[in-house]
């Protein structure tokens, strides 16, 4: 695992090199992303797959300003939530967020953590994808205890 003194001289120089990313099909307009990056170990395998991807509430939220975080490592998507601010539109922004995330990056063999510190939603999710998302909400609150690697343990259910 990378020091996190390693990611913060890696991401500060790629922070600065950014450049704004196509986010106007989501129907939220997010008031400040950063996307850090770090080298972290591949082994290669999976990466022509979609990676596995679920939602969690970890017990211990990272210590950043965020309201959600999306961390990808070769073979998995997390989404992460708040647990005091774990909502259908903050689900369906992240996940929405992290669909154009792969859309400009497919596959990572390195480890990438977007944390997402503001969103104002301009289309609500309605109708079947309300009720999926409120159903997701309530199978994850209602989920065990995992181990979540890095993040620690936690409550996910998998989205796909």
């Amino acid at each position: 695992m990378t020091p996190p003194a390693a990611l913060l001289a890696t991401a500060i120089p790629l922070m600065r090199r950014l450049r704004p990313m196509r986010l106007s099909r989501l129907g939220f307009v997010p008031l400040t992303l950063a996307v850090l990056t770090a080298v972290l170990p591949g082994d290669g395998h999976g990466q022509s797959d979609r990676p596995a991807t679920f939602v969690a509430i970890p017990d211990a939220f990272p210590e950043i300003e965020a309201r959600a975080v999306l961390v990808r490592e070769p073979g998995v998507d997390l989404v992460l939530l708040k647990s005091d601010e774990a909502s259908v539109d903050a689900l369906a922004m992240a996940l929405l967020l992290l669909a154009d995330v792969r859309e400009d990056h497919p596959v990572t063999a390195t480890g990438q953590m977007v944390p997402i510190t503001g969103f104002v939603v301009t289309h609500p999710p309605r109708g079947t994808r309300r009720q999926r998302l409120e159903r997701m909400l309530d199978r994850l609150t209602e989920a065990p205890r995992v181990d979540l690697g890095s993040v620690g343990w936690g409550r996910r259910v998998r989205v796909r």
